[in-house]
């Protein structure tokens, strides 16, 4: 009988301790109930697990890890820094491909004349060459300074020893280029073009 006893104790001991257990098991709180993770993160216990390339509280931040910049484009925080010619969330554009085109207008230096001008693409991937202007059909150089704007550097279509330098930038449709032709000693001519992309 006492035997039992003590079978039916031990017994009735471990069935409420298993009781307690599931008890508690079941009323555990769900600590991802209300926790949304972002960009494929997952919950762990209330905290957002973020997969590489995503940091923050919801995995909502870009890293560095999730951003691949072209053409030498280097990334600091999640934004690429493009090199110079190069512009996009990516540096994946060419800034000179803003500018190609042609271009009607007047020139105007030591008198005013109807031109056009061609801007095509340069040797280099931050240059353009710039195609008629001095009422020439030369090619003067221009280095891009930036997403519309270029300077430009070289020699007298005409007369390959006369410096020409200058700059340029274009709004919307509008170009406007000032140069100046240096044509010797004290003599030199300011020059403007203003035109309109067709």
């Amino acid at each position: 009988m006492q035997k039992l006893k003590t079978v039916i104790a031990t017994s009735l001991i471990a069935l409420i301790s298993f009781a307690a257990i599931l008890h508690t098991a079941c009323n555990k709180k769900n600590n991802c109930k209300d926790v949304v993770c972002l960009n494929q993160g997952t919950c762990n216990n209330g905290i957002c697990i973020c997969p590489t390339g995503f940091v923050g509280t919801t995995c909502q931040t870009k890293t560095c890890d999730a951003v691949k910049c072209q053409n030498g484009g280097t990334c600091k925080d999640s934004t690429c820094i493009c090199p110079v010619g190069y512009e996009g969330n990516y540096c994946e554009t060419l800034q000179r491909d803003n500018l190609i085109g042609t271009y009607k207008g007047i020139d105007t230096c030591t008198g005013s004349a109807p031109t056009t001008i061609t801007i095509i693409a340069g040797s280099l991937n931050n240059t353009i060459s710039i195609k008629g202007l001095i009422q020439s059909n030369g090619t003067l150089t221009g280095t891009m300074t930036s997403k519309y704007g270029f300077t430009i550097s070289g020699n007298h279509p005409s007369v390959n020893s006369i410096p020409v330098t200058g700059y340029g930038s274009l709004s919307g449709k509008s170009l406007f280029i000032s140069y100046t032709i240096q044509v010797g000693g004290p003599l030199t001519e300011y020059c403007s073009f203003d035109a309109t992309k067709q």
